[in-house]
């Protein structure tokens, strides 16, 4: 969630990285220990598409019989599908 939020611009990068752990860790630290820094600037290159899944609600829906559906863009303009 920290990564979206830096992604959005609601969290300055540096901020995001200088977060300090229980063990003492700050997430920068521990990105490179892991080797998950990554090189590309953020935000980066803009997305083509999002995605915004909501798995948790099936089961609900299922149960009230509610037909489970998506969205979509077409040529710039939303519609369903």
């Amino acid at each position: 969630m920290m990564g979206s939020l830096v992604y959005a611009g609601g969290l300055p990068l540096e901020e995001a990285l200088g977060t300090r752990g229980i063990d003492g860790a700050t997430v920068g630290e521990e990105l490179a220990r892991i080797g998950y820094s990554g090189s590309v600037p953020c935000p980066g290159t803009p997305p083509y598409a999002f995605v915004e899944l909501h798995i948790e609600q099936g089961p609900i829906l299922e149960h009230e019989g509610v037909t489970i559906g998506w969205s979509r863009a077409s040529r710039g303009s939303p519609g369903r599908s």
